[in-house]
């Protein structure tokens, strides 16, 4: 165990921890649009800057991947990272101007309107997308491209991506909402990357049930997949209202 002070608070804590990981064990809101447990941390939206002390030398580091040491002093929301975290939003909000999570975010640090110029994006390349299919699903169909202003999240050429098997994770992970699952009869849609992938059935009522892309993805990982495991949640939660309801009849004969 390590020995850290926050915002004036000496805390106790685990030595292989972050600053972000600390400040949630103790309750201290450090903002973050980029960062996902399920996810290695990133430093891309660069909101969770804090102040760090060691010895006489300051520095500003994103929370999200410094480790915490011994003896280091951390200000969450000093004058000079709460001036930091402002420029950042004021930015955000006048290139996502209508994302309601940024301008919510943006009133927080008493961001009426932006001074730039407004855009109409929805998009602020935290990148989460893009490390939920590479990291978790495995499958890496959407990447960053362009540079500079024309940097985005897009599959190769804005092409249907043929490796993209519909599992909906980077839609789940994206925190503008800019990421949607359109579905249609017997397809959904993932916008705004112009793939398409058909949808399979569920095994006993036929309502759609998820992407046969990834029907057959989970079936290669983990093998020929069950009944159950290829029916809709409504039949499941079914099947087990009569399981209980079975076993509730043989326990009252026994």
């Amino acid at each position: 165990m390590i020995n850290l002070t926050i915002d004036g608070r000496k805390i106790e804590a685990q030595e292989d921890l972050t600053i972000l990981q600390v400040a949630k064990q103790n309750n201290i809101d450090i903002p973050t649009l980029c960062h996902h447990d399920a996810l290695e941390p990133y430093g891309a939206c660069r909101l969770c800057t804090v102040e760090v002390t060691v010895g006489r030398k300051r520095r500003f580091v994103t929370a999200c991947n410094y480790v915490v040491s011994d003896d280091i002093d951390v200000k969450t929301a000093s004058l000079d990272v709460t001036e930091l975290r402002r420029m950042i939003l004021e930015l955000l909000s006048a290139k996502c101007h209508d994302v309601e999570m940024i301008r919510t975010l943006a009133k927080s640090y008493d961001i009426d309107e932006p001074r730039f110029e407004i855009e109409d994006q929805t998009c602020i390349l935290c990148g989460l997308c893009v490390r939920v299919c590479k990291e978790v699903i495995g499958v890496s169909a959407i990447s960053l491209v362009g540079r500079g202003a024309d940097a985005r999240i897009d599959t190769p050429f804005h092409l249907s991506s043929d490796v993209c098997v519909g599992c909906g994770a980077c839609a789940t992970v994206c925190p503008t909402g800019m990421i949607k699952l359109n579905y249609t009869k017997d397809e959904v849609e993932i916008r705004p990357f112009n793939t398409i992938v058909k949808l399979s059935q569920c095994v006993s009522c036929g309502k759609d049930l998820a992407s046969e892309a990834f029907v057959g993805f989970v079936s290669r990982k983990l093998g020929n997949l069950s009944e159950l495991a290829l029916s809709c949640i409504d039949c499941k939660r079914e099947r087990e209202s009569l399981a209980l309801a079975n076993r509730a009849h043989l326990s009252a004969n026994e």
